[in-house]
């Protein structure tokens, strides 16, 4: 909200209907980046009471320090910001440490995969308008597991 007050407070010379289409677009932009976290999007399974912070770990915690809340797996073809968002998932289901793994895929995968491509191939939906070209597509299939440490004291629940 401090971003689309400081628009209203600027002095544009601009009528205040294009003023306010502007801020009306950058509330509307601001709402879908918080509302299009993949990691969360995808997560199958429990949920704790948030944590106030998560680290991201490059292995598995050692048996009995942490124990799994779920996981998270989707296509994707960036990763620009797999870890900030992985990490905002993490603190949003209740995990203290979170660790994601990046795959390459092929296009042939990628068509086996992506669900706009198995519609069309299972001859469901309208792909009048847009028809996907298996092979033009270079992905990424992320992988993320989540857990609550045992020494957060809320992890033996």
């Amino acid at each position: 909200m401090a971003l689309a007050s400081r628009v209203m407070a600027s002095s544009w010379s601009v009528p205040s209907f294009t003023k306010a289409a502007s801020v009306a677009v950058l509330f509307g932009a601001w709402l879908s980046g918080c509302a299009s976290n993949p990691f969360m999007i995808h997560y199958k399974g429990e949920r704790l009471s948030a944590v106030a912070d998560a680290r991201l770990v490059t292995a598995a915690p050692a048996d009995g320090t942490a124990r799994e809340l779920g996981s998270s797996t989707f296509l994707a073809n960036s990763d620009a910001r797999a870890d900030d968002q992985a990490l905002a998932a993490a603190r949003e289901v209740g995990a203290d440490l979170v660790m994601v793994t990046r795959t390459d895929i092929d296009p042939e995968e990628w068509s086996k995969e992506d669900p706009v491509y198995r519609r069309r191939a299972m001859g469901q939906g309208n792909f009048t308008t847009y028809t996907p070209l298996p092979g033009q597509r270079q992905g990424l299939r992320f992988t993320a597991r989540f857990w609550r440490s045992v020494e957060s004291g809320s992890a033996a629940r």
